[in-house]
């Protein structure tokens, strides 16, 4: 007989499988020290095989239950066991955002493996509805987890921050973002900063100009810029980043440029706007430096007769 703190596994000899919703039970029993409510349970069941839905104890307890639970049940279970969707316990973790579940798994596990639809736990956290707990995950799992990995559909952690992550949550992928890297692009070689001008997120724009090529274009020759057009304030805000330093030569291999897109998507005026904010930054720019250059000249001048 295995025994711990409240989990007494007896002798499983002639008795079922559990289904989830005894797992349930049994996890709330121990939330409330109900031995009596264990006790009824065990008497039938064998908690400690897998169900028909391919669960064990310890998945269910990573979603659900809180850090001193899994801890009882850990020795028992294997931590890189999956389930039919192909979880492990710490994916279950970062699903059901229990972070310090999250962080004692991940002493256990390998924080790199794939569910089936391709998805390790970072990617996980990055798309939590929890922001905060999001955050914490992420910088709890980035040191461990392989950020080549690709999900189904393409998508890798730096794609899927760009559009469904916060700022936060880029900054603290950012410093393992190198763009001339092809790892981080989508297998239509989509590049975090098209993503992010794509979903109208200003502060992804903000965030990947200063490290990313604005003039890369996809395989169908599209550009950050050209995803960036539409006709909501955050989209403006993403095209007026780039269009000062984007080539407004560039062409689809449609071969349509900025000007035809905007025609075809009746977003004329979006492009005149934008055409107009880069014409008065490049007006600022020189006249900045012919501001300068006329506050050399006399300085120029007086060295000069110094030295006469």
């Amino acid at each position: 007989m295995a025994e711990s703190k409240f989990f007494i596994f007896p002798d499983g000899d002639g008795k079922r499988a559990p289904a989830r919703h005894e797992f349930v039970a049994l996890l709330l029993a121990f939330s409330q020290q109900d031995f009596a409510a264990r006790d009824r349970l065990f008497a039938e069941i064998d908690f400690l095989k897998t169900a028909q839905s391919g669960e064990t104890l310890l998945m269910v307890a990573a979603e659900l239950s809180e850090r001193a639970c899994v801890e009882e049940i850990l020795p028992f279970f294997d931590a890189t066991a999956r389930d039919g969707k192909g979880c492990t316990p710490l994916i279950r973790a970062v699903k059901g955002q229990r972070l310090d579940t999250a962080k004692a798994l991940l002493e256990r596990s390998n924080a790199s493996e794939q569910d089936l639809d391709g998805w390790n736990a970072l990617m996980h956290a990055i798309a939590a509805s929890d922001r905060e707990f999001g955050l914490d995950c992420v910088r709890l799992l980035l040191p461990q987890t392989d950020l080549a990995a690709i999900a189904e559909g393409g998508d890798n952690a730096f794609l899927l921050a760009a559009r469904i992550g916060t700022r936060d949550i880029l900054d603290a992928l950012l410093p393992h973002f190198d763009a001339r890297e092809r790892r981080h692009a989508s297998d239509d070689n989509l590049t975090p900063l098209m993503i992010a001008a794509a979903e109208g997120n200003a502060w992804g724009v903000e965030a990947l100009l200063p490290l990313s090529d604005p003039n890369a274009q996809d395989f169908d020759g599209w550009n950050a810029l050209m995803f960036s057009l539409g006709d909501t304030p955050e989209e403006f805000e993403c095209g007026r980043m780039l269009i000062p330093v984007t080539d407004l030569s560039a062409r689809t291999l449609r071969g349509k440029d900025i000007f035809d897109l905007g025609k075809e998507g009746d977003l004329e005026q979006v492009v005149g706007r934008l055409v107009a904010e880069r014409e008065q930054m490049e007006l600022k720019v020189a006249a900045s430096a012919a501001s300068l250059a006329d506050d050399a000249a006399p300085r120029a001048a007086k060295r000069a007769a110094t030295r006469l």
